[in-house]
């Protein structure tokens, strides 16, 4: 029997989803996720962190706002005291 090769097409394990990534808007404003990202991105001196449940789509959402060649993705094992934070920050582009 042959398998239906199709899916190969949507699950794509490790790149970006485009037949399957989805526009959602916040339920708190008017405006998109993605929209609310390029605002926070835009205020210069602050950090912005996403947080919510594992498979809600947060890596994909940054993958397409920011591109994922201007991510510095971190993990909690990354760090223990803030100035571990701030040498992952450096280290992760090749920062000094």
């Amino acid at each position: 029997m042959k398998v239906d090769e199709r899916y190969a097409e949507v699950f794509k394990p490790g790149t970006y989803p485009d037949l399957t990534y989805v526009t959602r808007q916040s339920g708190e404003t008017k405006y998109t996720y993605e929209e609310r990202l390029q605002q926070s991105l835009r205020i210069d001196g602050y950090l912005t962190y996403i947080a919510g449940p594992s498979k809600t789509g947060k890596t994909v959402l940054c993958e397409n706002v920011i591109g994922q060649e201007n991510i510095v993705s971190m993990s909690g094992n990354d760090f223990a005291r803030a100035a571990d934070f701030w040498g992952a920050i450096g280290k992760k582009p090749d920062f000094p």
